[in-house]
């Protein structure tokens, strides 16, 4: 009889254990859980998360544009590529501009009275530019065929400004041409990368 009082007082005792287990459980809980209405947002959490995508979504547009036009100057540029020039390190750039130019006034009869040493510029990095003052004279056709052969030149040679006028006032046969020519270097090998040329 006794051992059954024993065995009903220690079903008592872990009955209360538990109990009191499952009490201090619960009160954790609610200790614990006070931000639970986190869990659920409310209107003006949502309303927040609309906006955010929204702003997302216009900056998305935003750099989507900003690809489109990059990709756009890129495939650009790549069409002119042939117009760039590219010296290599071996390479003497003074000397193969003024060959390039006294070549072509050769060619089409223009007399060349002066012709500068280039003047180098950088642009950005990797980016060259490469200004040659010119003085010439020659006769009509002589200007004519010296500036379309400098147009389909390539590399190209371009203008950075041009003066043609009579030479004499009394002999105006002859032409007087003068200005700045301009060439564009590339040695960027990032920006050679992207436009898929070679500089060896």
């Amino acid at each position: 009889m006794l051992e059954k009082l024993n065995k009903i007082d220690n079903r008592k005792k872990i009955l209360l254990l538990l109990c009191g287990a499952g009490l201090l459980a619960f009160i954790s809980l609610l200790v614990n859980l006070e931000g639970t209405g986190d869990l659920w947002p409310s209107d003006a959490d949502i309303s927040k998360q609309h906006s955010d995508v929204k702003a997302l979504r216009d900056q998305l547009k935003q750099l989507s544009a900003a690809r489109i036009s990059m990709e756009s100057l890129i495939n650009s540029v790549k069409s002119e590529q042939n117009s760039i020039w590219l010296f290599t390190r071996r390479s003497n750039p003074d000397l193969e501009i003024r060959n390039k130019i006294e070549g072509a006034a050769k060619r089409t009869g223009l007399k060349v009275r002066y012709l500068g040493p280039p003047q180098k510029s950088r642009v950005c990095a990797g980016v060259f530019t490469y200004d040659v003052s010119i003085s010439s004279n020659g006769k009509l056709e002589s200007v004519i065929n010296f500036l379309m052969t400098l147009q389909h030149m390539r590399p190209a040679i371009g203008w950075k400004n041009v003066s043609i006028m009579p030479e004499r006032v009394m002999n105006p046969e002859n032409l007087e041409l003068s200005g700045t020519l301009r060439i564009i270097s590339v040695k960027s090998k990032a920006l050679l990368d992207l436009l898929g040329m070679v500089n060896k």
